[in-house]
């Protein structure tokens, strides 16, 4: 799983506006993809669980909760 590459300051998150973009990025794509039925395709599940069974989470809620308490240095999420 990559990553964000953002640096915790003990009071938020800071990332570079090239990370910002990124981010952003995705998450337009991601959007554009299921307003397109691309959540509809045979394989859209079978990707999305083969990805978190790799990763050892249950969904994508837990992981990113995950990545966030590893950029805390390894902190509980909140």
């Amino acid at each position: 799983m990559s990553l964000v590459n953002a640096q915790w300051n003990g009071e938020g998150f800071v990332l570079s506006e090239d990370e910002l973009v990124r981010l952003l990025e995705s998450d337009m794509e991601l959007a554009a993809l299921g307003r397109g039925g691309v959540d509809n395709w045979d394989w859209y599940d079978d990707s999305c669980c083969d990805y978190l069974d790799a990763v050892g989470f249950d969904d994508f809620e837990d992981a990113a909760l995950d990545a966030v308490a590893q950029l805390k240095g390894g902190a509980a999420a909140e």
